[in-house]
């Protein structure tokens, strides 16, 4: 009988070793669970009891590797993918032009968004923003909906700012300067908001997909901008017409003003040279007044006589008297 009970409490004694050395490896097994590999492109963070491990961000945020941590419920690491991009459609603000529904007079604000602008006038539009993660332990631990934040942020920021524009200028958005100032300004809006609250995100790009009027006003926007097109186009043309017309008119005004004082130079210079004669020969004249009139009847007479071509002389004694002068080739051409 006292071997049989030596035996048992010998295999139970065996038992109980055994026992420990399992226990043993499954307590460092449970230890080693928490442990996991950080992924290129991800930080951790490890919570302690709830609490946020680490006095500083330095040690808060846990880099790519092997992490070591308590096991659940002790510890809980949080994996946070700071490489990854997101994604945020904005629709709220959008209506289709296609749409299928009927087309009434008015916008239903509950069933179909829009924008006011500067002018009031009414723009739909939609837009997508992506962000990106920028501080892991306020992304984290601040906010449980990224996307949700992002994007009430980002259309809040969209409202505002169309509503500082004109409607004719945010229509522009077609053009690559507009829309790039835009959604400059959407973008720094939507982050300051972020900002404010502490969510650790911020805006990596902001692009309009579309904007339009609404479909019940597309008739009257398509012919005002056609309207506008044809003012720009004929607007070009004035200005080609003047361009080409100018340089013409300036080079035609330019010449008569040298050919102006080119002849007033001349007149100016033959004014001095004939005062200058008139001058000398009244000098003359009041020194020798008789000599001066007969040299000058003289010179006239030789004038006059170069410019004749048959030239006939009566003679003193002939009926008629003294001498006079006949042009017959005039005479006869007449």
């Amino acid at each position: 009988m006292k071997a049989k009970q030596t035996i048992v409490l010998e295999a139970f004694a065996s038992a109980i070793g055994s026992f420990r050395w399992v226990a043993a490896a499954l307590f460092v097994a449970y230890l080693l669970s928490a442990t996991i590999l950080v992924q290129p492109g991800e930080v951790a963070l490890v919570l302690r009891c709830g609490k946020l491990l680490g006095a500083t961000r330095d040690e808060q945020i846990r880099r790519p590797g092997l992490l070591f941590a308590l096991p659940y419920p002790i510890d809980r690491v949080i994996r946070i993918p700071v490489k990854e991009e997101g994604e945020v459609l904005v629709e709220d603000l959008w209506k289709s032009l296609t749409d299928a529904g009927p087309v009434i007079e008015t916008i239903n604000p509950l069933k179909e968004g829009y924008c006011l602008t500067g002018d009031q006038n009414i723009l739909q539009t939609r837009l997508v923003a992506k962000y990106r993660i920028d501080d892991p332990v306020l992304y984290a631990l601040s906010i449980e909906n990224p996307n949700g934040l992002v994007h009430d942020a980002v259309m809040t920021a969209t409202t505002e700012n169309i509503a500082a524009w004109r409607v004719n200028d945010a229509l522009r958005l077609r053009d690559d300067l507009t829309q790039r100032n835009l959604s400059t300004l959407v973008l720094q809006s939507a982050q300051a908001r972020l900002d404010r609250a502490e969510c650790g995100l911020i805006l990596s790009a902001l692009e309009f997909k579309e904007i339009h009027p609404p479909r019940h006003l597309r008739a009257e926007f398509e012919r005002a901008q056609s309207a506008r097109v044809a003012k720009d186009t004929r607007k070009r043309e004035a200005e080609g017409f003047a361009s080409s017309k100018v340089p013409q008119a300036e080079a035609e005004r330019n010449r008569l003003v040298k050919e102006a004082l080119a002849n007033a130079s001349f007149v100016r210079a033959s004014a001095t040279a004939e005062v200058a004669v008139f001058q000398t020969l009244s000098d003359e004249y009041r020194r020798k007044p008789k000599s001066t009139k007969d040299r000058i009847y003289r010179e006239a007479l030789q004038q006059i006589m170069s410019q004749i071509g048959k030239k006939y002389l009566i003679p003193p004694g002939s009926p008629g008297g003294g001498m006079r002068i006949y042009v017959s080739e005039q005479e006869n051409s007449q």
